[in-house]
């Protein structure tokens, strides 16, 4: 498995070009925030981002990195998902072939997992005039933690009526 930095020198190349194709200045604060983006190890929000920019040399005001986020999310080199009513939450794009998520709608977390039988149906799936390079699956639902919270509430609920 690559580390963080291979990823980001590889993330870095890739932004480079996308600036240069869209004619986009390249900026400081964009190479900054693409560095903090692979520098964490799960999902995160823009809130996330903004408070570990807060101790960067880069002073990040938030609609920099919303606007970031939309230009890094465009050029492939993130992620995004929103959990029901919650914050958009962002992932590296390690520009592997799959990418499979649970995303609890309750809590909004979000976890990684791996599926070799979807691996496998992609791969072999041919669709007429496209050929797919990678592919992201989100399964929402609710996590276990959510599910026994809201069991023992009904529980309560339960005998209190009795």
């Amino acid at each position: 498995m690559k580390s963080h930095s291979e990823h980001y020198v590889k993330a870095q190349k890739v932004l480079d070009s996308y600036l240069k194709e869209h004619k986009l200045r390249k900026t400081q604060e964009r190479y900054a925030l693409l560095e903090a983006a692979y520098s964490f190890d799960a999902p995160f929000d823009i809130h996330d981002m903004e408070e570990q920019m807060k101790d960067s040399i880069y002073r990040t005001s938030l609609s920099t990195i919303y606007n970031t986020f939309i230009l890094l999310e465009k050029a492939h080199l993130l992620l995004r998902c929103k959990p029901d009513g919650r914050y958009s939450k962002f992932i590296a794009n390690y520009n592997t072939n799959a990418r499979q998520y649970l995303i609890c709608s309750k809590c909004g977390l979000v976890r990684s997992v791996a599926v070799p039988r979807v691996n496998r149906s992609v791969q072999l799936t041919k669709w007429p005039r496209f050929k797919a390079e990678s592919y992201t699956l989100y399964v929402s639902g609710i996590c276990y933690s959510c599910q026994r919270k809201i069991y023992k509430q009904q529980i309560t609920t339960h005998d209190e009526t009795r």
